[in-house]
């Protein structure tokens, strides 16, 4: 992974400096698949869209904020001295952002995504798994009728989401409109899961 310049950009609520880390280059070596669809690679850490403000703590598109300053290696200009990265949001923040703000069907499609993958976090290598929240299950439940179904992947996570919710037999169905060769392993992983009745975030392994 190659590291770009740091953006400083300015928090539009309290006007605080904020850090962005540009990425250059990256790749998917190693990385962990997950079914709710979650990719952790670490030569290519995913980029949020939506951020915390670490002086506010206000959330924020990242995209949306401007840009006051940019450094490379270790900063020592005056502008650049009270500015710190950028927090992500947990899953009560995406969930307070959802129902204090109005947004764009593709805009609240990804915050539901992201806040669903953050959810599951806490499950993806416990030992001991817990049952989904009610506010993950409302979450989902609305993620739902933001899926199109034209599209394959929306198929898988239509039957992921099923699989989680304990409704197996839907999610069996649902997978069956899968006919895209690259999503055959995620979708075989997910039809196991849902025909041992398993409703938690499970990791997808690919061999060779």
């Amino acid at each position: 992974m190659l590291y770009g310049s740091t953006l400083v950009k300015c928090c539009s609520e309290c006007s605080g400096h904020i850090e962005e880390q540009s990425i250059l280059s990256g790749n998917t070596f190693g990385a962990t698949y997950w079914t709710d669809g979650k990719m952790e690679a670490p030569m290519l850490p995913a980029v949020p869209r939506l951020v915390k403000c670490p002086h506010c703590m206000f959330l924020l598109w990242i995209a949306e904020l401007e840009v006051i300053d940019e450094y490379e290696g270790t900063h020592s200009r005056d502008i650049c001295s009270k500015a710190k990265p950028f927090l992500k949001p947990a899953f009560g923040d995406y969930m307070s952002f959802l129902e204090s703000v109005s947004l764009a069907p593709q805009a609240e499609r990804y915050i539901r995504i992201t806040a669903w993958r953050k959810g599951n976090d806490k499950r993806r290598r416990s030992q001991i798994q817990s049952s989904l929240s009610r506010k993950e299950i409302g979450n989902i439940k609305v993620l739902e009728g933001l899926i199109d179904l034209s599209i394959g992947e929306d198929y898988l996570m239509a039957a992921e989401i099923k699989r989680e919710l304990g409704l197996f037999s839907e999610s069996e169905e649902l997978l069956k409109g899968i006919t895209d060769k690259q999503l055959t392993l995620a979708a075989k992983t997910v039809e196991s899961l849902a025909q041992r009745k398993d409703q938690y975030v499970r990791q997808i392994v690919y061999e060779g």
